[in-house]
């Protein structure tokens, strides 16, 4: 579990289990692979293998920023 609050400046990064507007579930190995290009953001969330619970436009935003 990561817990990311963009509300803050500068963002807060944590392993809490708290309240989310978005949830992003993804394999660790996915996740790395999202992370080093080897995987589309699009192409995961289509396939099954990134699921999003809550707000999609919030989690593409996340998506893309672990890719830049």
């Amino acid at each position: 579990t990561i817990l990311w609050d963009g509300t803050a400046v500068p963002p807060a990064i944590d392993n809490s289990d708290g309240d989310a507007d978005t949830t992003i579930r993804v394999t660790s190995e996915n996740l790395h692979k999202l992370m080093t290009g080897g995987l589309d953001p699009t192409l995961a969330y289509m396939t099954g293998k990134l699921k999003v619970e809550g707000s999609l436009g919030v989690a593409m935003k996340l998506v893309s920023m672990l890719g830049d």
